[in-house]
């Protein structure tokens, strides 16, 4: 992988209170509030999705007039659409609160009428039943949105302003376009006439910026990947430009700043964290999606920022927004989810890149931070999934506890499990699926990435963390015993809907100067364990580095009533042969599993007519180092630890 080593040494040269301190910091919870402030009404009308079925939506040019100083939109846009199937009239999302000055089908007036007060309905002058159709339709008006902040005049200072925000559902309040999740523009042209003095930033890549002869000037943007309706943006004022360029494996990454005036110098300071933000996601995910267009920001009088492909709208360069928008372009952007019930394949992975870019871009203890704090959202209320399962609700989407930190630790804990070159690889196959890649995808369609790369099935993972709701609390009792220590550890669950979450928990030993982790596979609540870490133990942490969402209790118990002695190893340490002894009578185990250090399974064995009293193990193939011997007979099962040491 690429190396960021020098960006580090950059990054945290820079003032830590201007990049990460509290009084500068967006967490996944506030972005999320006020990604939903956004929206006027708690609850949304969706767009029909029969509204466009007819068509392929394949390209389109727009023509925008625009003055910041009033909120006003006027101008065309010409949608080139393939004919699906035979059809006589095709349909548009927009608000009728615009007027509609003329329709014409390749240059012909045709007829037009709104369905309702969302749809816009044209009428061929014939029908058709395939081929490539040019539609211009002439509009004007002031978009009035809705339930969402779509199209807002507002100021700066003494400066007026005019930006859009679409998502889910407020394209269609400011322009004629097919809102959906099921497809999207091959690319668009965007030409925005606005006043002299103004700028006027949107998608892809700036073509010219022409000064006309009644003092108006046209900024001409081409972006030429596919787009949805509520990833099509405009902003508008008297930006002051500054540009950066970042280097990743010998590609030219452009970034162009349009920022208010009076906060230049400011977001020039912000914007050093940049750099280090490209170069970490393009060396973990795949190089920037968009790298032969640009990157670049527009500042906007908006709560938190937003997304739009290759420009984002931003209240300012805050180091953790930066972060969370930037990771949008390969997660939500590139890839788009399918469904507003599949948010988190957006917005969970933007916060947890965030949580990523603390990990490597600062020090271990924001690191820590973030960890404790996006688990502490999480477990402030005991239910809740993932899964949206109200699509209709503001504050179910847009819900910063589930939708985004909830999801991003899903993520993490998967980290965990399958480890980060697995983890990070399906990650990168997901992103480059060809037939998910800069379209639309679905949880199934993650999950599968997931699972092949692992080689396992993760159906119980996501049934639990995704489709479930709550958490464990995990509690382990634990005394001295003999050279090492007994512990008991039991689980209980913060919501009904699942009754046990089965995952490799990591288990921290601490003596007076050595401490080691240990990752045991815990299987049912009850479990009891034998482990002799060759040290005194004085203390025991579960979960030290919160890779799980957990609550966690630790209980010393000098007296307790483990049973210790279920289990006995000679000799111990090993190197080849190990005599194994059951001291139950009674307990007959079915299988026998050996796990190492990391919590990994290495051997299964169910031997014929099951183990009642002892039996020799062959460990002349194992590593040296620390391992845990499992038996186990339905739901009941004995645990010991025994050391290979190698000549």
């Amino acid at each position: 992988m690429h190396k960021i080593g020098s960006y580090i040494i950059v990054l945290l040269s820079l003032s830590s209170a201007m990049l990460y301190g509290q009084e500068d910091s967006w967490s996944a919870e506030r972005i999320a509030e006020m990604e939903g402030a956004r929206f006027k009404s708690d609850k949304f009308s969706s767009p029909k999705s029969s509204n466009g079925a007819n068509y392929d939506w394949k390209y389109a040019e727009c023509f925008w007039q625009i003055d910041p100083a009033v909120k006003y939109i006027s101008g065309k846009v010409n949608h080139t659409v393939e004919i699906l199937n035979e059809t006589d009239t095709v349909f548009f999302d927009l608000s009728d609160a615009l007027t509609v000055n003329s329709v014409l089908v390749e240059g012909q007036n045709v007829d037009f009428l709104f369905k309702d007060p969302l749809t816009l309905a044209i009428v061929f002058a014939e029908t058709r039943t395939s081929g490539e159709v040019i539609i211009e339709i002439n509009y004007e008006g002031i978009p009035q949105a809705n339930s969402f902040l779509s199209f807002t005049q507002s100021f700066h200072g003494m400066a007026p302003e005019i930006y859009t925000l679409s998502e889910p559902y407020g394209a269609r309040d400011w322009w004629p376009c097919k809102q959906t999740l099921t497809d999207k523009l091959d690319s668009v042209f965007i030409e925005i006439t606005v006043p002299e003095g103004q700028k006027a930033g949107s998608n892809g890549k700036l073509l010219y910026e022409n000064v006309n002869s009644n003092g108006r000037v046209s900024f001409g943007w081409k972006h030429r990947y596919p787009i949805p309706a509520y990833l099509v943006s405009l902003a508008v004022t008297n930006y002051a430009e500054f540009s950066q360029t970042i280097v990743f494996e010998d590609v030219e990454i452009n970034v162009l700043n349009y920022v208010y005036p009076e906060r230049l110098e400011n977001e020039q300071e912000r914007s050093e964290a940049l750099p280090g933000l490209m170069i970490l996601f393009s060396d973990l995910f795949g190089i920037y999606p968009y790298a032969d267009e640009k990157y670049g920001n527009c500042q906007a009088s908006i709560p938190g920022g937003m997304e739009h492909t290759t420009m984002s709208t931003m209240t300012n360069l805050n180091f953790s927004l930066s972060a969370h928008e930037l990771a949008h372009q390969w997660f939500g952007d590139k890839i788009t989810c399918g469904s507003w019930e599949d948010i988190w394949l957006n917005e969970s992975f933007a916060t947890y890149l965030t949580g990523l870019s603390y990990e490597h871009l600062t020090t271990p203890d924001d690191w820590q931070s973030w960890k404790s704090g996006t688990q502490g959202s999480v477990k402030s209320q005991p239910g809740g999934s993932v899964f949206v399962n109200d699509t209709t609700s503001r504050d179910r989407i847009f819900n910063g506890r589930l939708s985004y930190n909830k999801g991003a630790y899903v993520l993490h804990m998967l980290r965990w499990i399958m480890g980060d070159a697995d983890f990070f690889l399906a990650c990168r196959n997901y992103l480059n699926d060809p037939n998910l890649a800069f379209g639309f995808a679905y949880t199934p369609d993650l999950i599968a990435h997931f699972e092949a790369v692992y080689g396992s099935d993760l159906s119980e993972y996501f049934n639990n963390w995704f489709y479930g709701e709550g958490f464990p609390t995990y509690s382990l009792r634990w005394s001295p015993a003999q050279a090492g220590i007994a512990f008991s550890l039991e689980q209980t669950t913060s919501h009904p809907s699942v009754d046990f979450y089965q995952m490799p928990l990591p288990i921290q030993f601490i003596g007076d100067e050595r401490d080691t982790i240990i990752t045991f596979n815990h299987q049912f609540s009850g479990e009891q364990f034998y482990v002799q870490p060759g040290f005194d133990v004085k203390q025991i942490q579960i979960d030290p580095d919160l890779w799980i969402i957990a609550d966690k209790q630790v209980i010393y118990e000098p007296d307790s009533d483990i049973d210790i002695n279920a289990i006995s190893f000679q000799p111990n340490p090993v190197s080849s042969r190990l005599w194994v002894a059951v001291r139950n009578p009674s307990f007959v185990a079915e299988t026998y599993s050996i796990i190492n250090s990391e919590g990994k399974i290495i051997r299964t064995i169910s031997p014929s007519g099951g183990i009642r009293t002892s039996f020799e193990l062959d460990v002349s193939d194992l590593a040296a180092g620390f391992y845990i011997l499992r038996l186990t007979n339905g739901n009941s099962s004995k645990t010991g630890s025994f050391l290979v040491a190698k000549p």
